[in-house]
């Protein structure tokens, strides 16, 4: 009885060895061959969760945020003391450089659509984003000092109301229309930025995506922006200061070469195609 009941064990383990060695060369083939794998909006949803998660949970997020308002703050006081032709400025994004939509990205996981132009105004009329740690403290201290802060925004004029709502909601200064520069017909914002130095010296820029800095990387592929970054990195953490989002962004569109309409299953073989994988020898 012993030695049926080891028999039996033992086959048990072998059984599930195999079992386990085959799932395991099912998901590397599936990986080397990207193309053999069928994927929906759900599992690319489903693929947001850490990202989202670091966003909401760890203290590095944080501390990152907290770390580019530190520096704002200083090239603010460093401008302060230049003597200007003009009143000083502070130009900001709105959606994740000042105010934290994971709770949005957070309700994508498990559905299976994608972002919508139709819930994403549901969100923001709600209103309830909460403001990037550190956000209020450094435009609050800029105002006091004198400095006018502008929001440019690709948020559509549509949800003026409630997004000035949210603002003012949480304490940030000058949220009124007249600061707060939304997409009309372009989300290209260099026009909005030009608006405002006409009048304002611009002491420092904030955005979470390249093109928040200079419409030069709108649109353009992987490499390229690799070469555009380095030909400002004079610029970053001086005139262009940059928020950490690992969610969404031209980084994830030029991922896909912006081909927005693919089916699921072609991003997700363009993000595989996409990745720097060790051989594992």
């Amino acid at each position: 009885m012993i030695k049926n009941l080891a028999l039996v064990t033992g086959l048990s383990v072998l059984l599930s060895g195999c079992a386990h060695f085959t799932q395991a060369s099912q998901a590397n083939n599936a990986i080397a061959n990207p193309s053999t794998q069928k994927v929906t909006t759900k599992d690319l949803n489903q693929q947001l969760m850490m990202s989202v998660l670091w966003v909401q949970k760890s203290a590095e997020y944080r501390a990152l945020c907290h770390q580019a308002f530190n520096i704002a703050k200083l090239r603010v006081n460093q401008s302060l003391n230049e003597d200007h032709q003009k009143p000083l400025a502070v130009i900001v994004d709105i959606d994740e450089t000042i105010l934290n939509n994971s709770p949005y990205e957070a309700w994508l996981i498990g559905q299976n659509q994608g972002y919508s132009s139709k819930t994403w105004q549901k969100w923001v009329k709600d209103a309830k984003a909460q403001a990037i740690p550190g956000a209020v403290k450094f435009l609050t201290y800029a105002r006091e000092h004198g400095v006018s802060i502008f929001y440019i925004t690709n948020r559509k004029e549509a949800g003026r109301t409630a997004t000035l709502r949210n603002l003012r909601k949480l304490g940030f200064p000058n949220a009124n229309n007249t600061h707060l520069l939304m997409k009309t017909t372009t989300s290209n914002k260099a026009p909005r930025r030009n608006h405002v130095r006409q009048n304002y010296d611009v002491a420092v820029y904030m955005g979470d995506n390249l093109a928040d800095f200079t419409n030069k990387f709108a649109g353009k592929p992987m490499a390229q922006r690799t070469k555009l970054v380095e030909k400002y990195r004079s610029h970053w953490g001086n005139k262009f200061i940059v928020l950490p989002n690992p969610e969404y962004g031209d980084w994830a569109g030029a991922l896909i070469h912006y081909k927005w309409g693919a089916t699921a299953t072609e991003k997700n073989k363009m993000y595989e195609q996409a990745l720097e994988r060790w051989n594992g020898q």
